[in-house]
């Protein structure tokens, strides 16, 4: 996929919305007294947005987007028949390296069990690669040395071409760049997010660097084969 750096594509106005739930969900931490916010008020949080966001700029009649209980997929259907499913992740967390390649495995079957749905059907979005790699594992794709994580994350071409190479190894998808979705490298919406509230800089220039990034993957391109899947699943 090709970055767009237009000021206000829907890569930045999803992000920007991203951003606000962690934002809004520290601000609940905060007032309650807890150490931290709450992973399950989050997902259900970001879950609600992204619905809205996709219901919004898809703007097909007859759309439903439901997220299911098991996996967290989100269902886009139309007419009683699902034709894609999508999972978001903010980051890779915790299944880093080769452990993705399992959470991919799994969203595809799941995919296909509770909602007959193929790979190429299949669409998995990563806001951001910080808090997702490991510099050793980096290094061993690469084949060369890196510094750090953060310097690695700031350089657009090594993450490209780490990207690139991560994503060959995924079996399901004839082009994984058109499935699996990396938005950002070095920006992360939770990190964001308190940045805002401490006032780490001004909210002018935390949002005008979100709406000129040059991102990885364009959520543009994913609603543009979403409203392709959804007219091919009309005339069948």
């Amino acid at each position: 996929m090709q970055n767009t750096n237009q000021s206000h594509n829907n890569s930045s106005a999803l992000f920007k919305k991203l951003v606000h739930v962690y934002r809004d969900e520290e601000i609940i931490r905060i007032e309650s007294g807890r150490s931290k916010k709450s992973s399950r008020s989050v997902s259900a949080s970001c879950g609600v947005t992204l619905q809205k966001f996709f219901a919004k700029q898809l703007n097909i009649p007859g759309l439903i987007i439901e997220r299911s209980k098991k996996g967290g997929l989100f269902a886009f259907s139309i007419h009683g028949k699902v034709f894609a499913t999508l999972k978001y992740m903010t980051d890779i967390g915790y299944r880093r390296g080769d452990s993705f390649y399992e959470v991919i495995d799994d969203v595809v079957k799941m995919s296909k069990e509770l909602f007959d749905v193929d790979a190429d059907q299949v669409f998995i979005v990563v806001s951001s690669l910080k808090n997702s790699t490991k510099k050793s594992y980096v290094e061993t794709l690469l084949e060369q040395k890196v510094a750090s994580n953060p310097d690695f994350l700031s350089n657009r071409g090594l993450v490209q071409q780490f990207i690139e190479k991560y994503l060959i190894g995924i079996s399901h998808f004839l082009n994984g760049r058109n499935n699996v979705l990396f938005m950002a490298a070095e920006i992360h919406p939770n990190i964001l997010a308190n940045d805002l509230l401490n006032k780490e800089m001004p909210p002018s220039t935390i949002y005008e660097m979100i709406d000129n990034y040059g991102w990885l993957s364009s959520i543009d391109e994913l609603l543009e084969r979403l409203k392709v899947l959804s007219k091919n699943a009309c005339l069948k």
